[in-house]
């Protein structure tokens, strides 16, 4: 089984620094130490 992920309005992603996501994010993406 594949999870989707939708999401229909402008959003960002905040990831730990170092890690990825396991997609390709259409939106910004933050990196926190």
């Amino acid at each position: 089984m594949i999870d989707v992920l939708r999401i229909r309005h402008e959003h960002a992603y905040l990831i730990p620094a170092g890690a990825a996501l396991p997609f390709r994010p259409h939106g910004p993406v933050f990196r926190i130490r």
